[in-house]
């Protein structure tokens, strides 16, 4: 049974690859790769209200005071007996240890969401990640960066939204994560991504999560998600919600 279900999952992700990527983001003590593929049961509202499939993974390389991960997303879905893939997430990300608290980090990233009229969104972006607290059962994280954003929407012309934009973002995140057993573990992130020349324009997103071992390989979790965009394309809400339950594989 897992066999099979490790099988699907490969070939899943291979097949079709929005992610929070500070969820994926793992911490390890020993040198070399790791990683998961993950597969959600997704309920959304807002500019889409359907129910879908989400392929998701991570491979991460620990060189020892530096690290790099790899994250891919995509949805999926059938709607009137019809297949379709609405939106799909892929980021590159390279992190190193300047103290003992204190982290610089690199990232680049593409994706795009049909359901936001969003075509292609690319990113290329520098910043710092600081360690707040740290402990068996509780950490605390904060970022910070400015990012260079390119996007290309289905607009006309006379769009209030520009079809094609291309702007610098200030990022920041606080991430907490809390044991709450040795089989369970809450997870809870929050950004805040403003237009450096218009903090009027702002995007907020948030996650959060609970992960419960099923055992060593194997994981359930439990995901809310909402994203807010004070200034959104013509038509589009400015709120989205998500709610997913899905499995993991860790490797």
């Amino acid at each position: 049974m897992k066999k099979n279900l490790i099988l699907f999952l490969i070939i899943s992700t291979i097949t079709i690859a929005q992610v929070n990527t500070e969820s994926f983001r793992k911490d390890y003590d020993s040198v070399g790769f790791a990683g998961n593929l993950g597969l959600d049961f997704t309920a959304l509202t807002g500019n889409t209200d359907l129910q879908l499939f989400s392929f998701n993974g991570r491979v991460n390389y620990n060189f020892g005071n530096s690290y790099s991960f790899f994250v891919f997303s995509s949805d999926v879905g059938w709607k009137d007996n019809q297949r379709f893939s609405n939106l799909a997430l892929f980021h590159l990300r390279f992190v190193t240890g300047i103290s003992k608290i204190m982290q610089l980090e690199a990232f680049t990233q593409y994706n795009f969401d049909k359901s936001r009229l969003l075509l292609n969104r690319e990113l290329l972006g520098i910043g710092t990640r600081i360690k707040i607290l740290t402990s068996d059962e509780i950490k605390l994280r904060f970022g910070f960066s400015g990012m260079m954003e390119f996007e290309e929407y289905n607009l006309p012309a006379n769009s209030n939204h520009p079809a094609t934009v291309k702007d610098f973002r200030f990022s920041s995140y606080l991430s907490l994560s809390y044991s709450i057993s040795d089989n369970a573990k809450f997870l809870s992130t929050s950004y805040y991504q403003p237009l450096l020349k218009d903090f009027s324009d702002t995007k907020l997103i948030t996650e959060n999560s609970l992960e419960t071992k099923i055992d060593d390989s194997f994981k359930l979790i439990m995901r809310f998600s909402a994203r807010f965009d004070n200034f959104p394309p013509d038509g589009r809400k400015k709120l989205d919600t998500a709610t997913k339950v899905g499995i993991t594989y860790d490797f």
